[in-house]
């Protein structure tokens, strides 16, 4: 319940205990103190819920680049069908998650993904971090790779990226 609610309760009380007061609330009827508690619970209930009525899935997946995890990138899924709702997330040691309250509806979906070496780089000699000459990291992921894929009503909702780049 929110501190405002709280608040506003924690006074209607005080009015209703205290000795001196003018006992406002005491004069309504037991059926309309009840009406009103009804109706403060149900306000309360309704603006705690988090369903968007999406139907959303939570996803997860491991992303591999010639059979190696990818220790640092991130995934992506762009809805292919009218009025779809995307979401992405950071891929760590190969792994990626996305919790159902920003999961994806069921459809079909475009997957980018990139992804990186991990390794720290060290600024060129005589180059300052922000300058405009930084030293590239290593993409492992193919520039303009992409796969479809299509969320099912029902699960599983596992999705791992195998990708190839030597033949």
């Amino acid at each position: 319940m929110s501190g405002a609610w709280i608040g506003l309760v924690r006074s209607l009380w005080r009015t209703t205990r205290s000795r001196h007061s003018t006992r406002w609330v005491s004069c309504l009827s037991l059926s309309t103190r009840l009406g009103l508690g009804t109706c403060l619970a149900l306000i309360t209930c309704l603006g705690c819920g988090s369903d968007d009525g999406l139907n959303r899935k939570a996803i997860k997946g491991n992303v591999s680049v010639n059979g190696t995890d990818i220790p640092n990138g991130s995934v992506t899924f762009e809805p292919l069908f009218a009025g779809g709702v995307g979401s992405g997330a950071v891929i760590s040691q190969g792994a990626y998650a996305i919790a159902q309250k920003d999961g994806l509806p069921p459809g079909k979906y475009r997957v980018q993904i990139t992804g990186d070496d991990g390794e720290n780089f060290t600024v060129s000699e005589g180059k300052m971090p922000g300058d405009d000459i930084m030293p590239p990291k290593k993409q492992l992921v193919p520039s303009g790779w992409k796969e479809d894929i299509e969320v099912a009503d029902a699960g599983p909702f596992d999705f791992d990226f195998a990708i190839k780049t030597k033949k």
